[in-house]
């Protein structure tokens, strides 16, 4: 009986020998500036289960490529975050300062089979906080300069919604 007693206790303490190296992710606070939603952010860069990590430069890395997963979507101005480790306990904080990502060019154009067409067109990156990218395009074509009976064209496509 004393045998299985003391071979559970060394089980256990090598069980907890194994994680005495690791620093586990506690937490993530997510801060942000802007319009961008907290929780579609934290769909990008939390995962599902705990995170452990050998070292504190293994940490380091996966914080870098969890910063340049968010500046890759390029609708922030600044990503940047600081971690603080309390009994092998990290506690990550980004912070992040959304860009203005709404934008409108409009342009005359013509051309000798259907005449002067005015247009505009217009790119949203982050629409309503969801980074989520919407585009448009809208035309007037007046031929034979007939301002009367103008043609209407419009075409608006969202991407990638979550």
């Amino acid at each position: 009986m004393r045998r299985k007693y003391l071979s559970f206790i060394v089980f256990v303490l090598f069980s907890l020998s194994l994680y005495a190296g690791f620093i586990k992710v506690s937490g993530y606070n997510i801060e942000i500036i802007g319009k961008t939603k907290e929780e579609v952010v934290r769909n990008l860069i939390v995962p599902e289960e705990v995170e452990y990590f050998d070292s504190e430069d293994d940490l380091l890395s996966a914080l870098n490529d969890k910063r340049q997963v968010l500046e890759n979507k390029r609708v922030f101005t600044s990503v940047s975050y600081e971690y603080e480790i309390i009994d092998s306990e990290a506690y990550v904080r980004f912070e992040i300062i959304d860009a203005k990502s709404f934008l409108i060019i409009p342009f005359p154009k013509y051309d000798s089979n259907y005449g002067l067409k005015l247009g505009a067109k217009m790119w949203n990156r982050n629409l309503f906080g969801t980074l989520t990218s919407l585009d448009g395009t809208l035309f007037v074509t007046i031929k034979d300069w007939n301002w009367s009976r103008p043609e209407i064209y419009g075409n608006v496509s969202l991407g990638n919604l979550s």
